[in-house]
C-alpha cells in the first residue's frame, strides 16, 4: 500500500472507531432516557452508527485489501492506474 493512501485508511479506520465508541455509549446513555421516545430515538441513532462503522470498516478492508484504488484528482498525482 502507497504511503500516501496511509491518511486516508488512518482516518477511515478511526472514523469507524469513533462511530462504534459513540454508538457504545450513546446505547449506555438509553437506559437513563426520561421516556420511552427518546430512549427509542436514541436507540435508532445507535443502529445507525453501528451501521455506519461497519460500512467504514469495509471501506478501509477495500482500500487496504487492493480492491478499490483511491485516484487522487489533481493532474500531479495522476498515475497510469488513474485515468484522468
Amino acid at each position: 500500500m502507497p504511503n500516501k493512501n496511509f491518511q486516508v485508511l488512518h482516518a477511515i479506520r478511526s472514523a469507524s472507531f469513533n462511530d462504534d465508541l459513540a454508538a457504545e455509549l450513546l446505547l449506555e446513555l438509553a437506559r437513563l432516557a426520561p421516556n420511552a421516545q427518546l430512549a427509542l430515538r436514541v436507540l435508532r441513532m445507535v443502529r445507525q452508527m453501528q451501521e455506519d462503522s461497519r460500512t467504514l470498516e469495509d471501506i478501509h478492508a477495500a482500500i487496504a485489501g487492493g480492491r478499490v484504488l483511491l485516484c487522487r484528482v489533481a493532474a500531479e498525482h495522476r498515475t497510469a492506474y488513474c485515468p484522468a
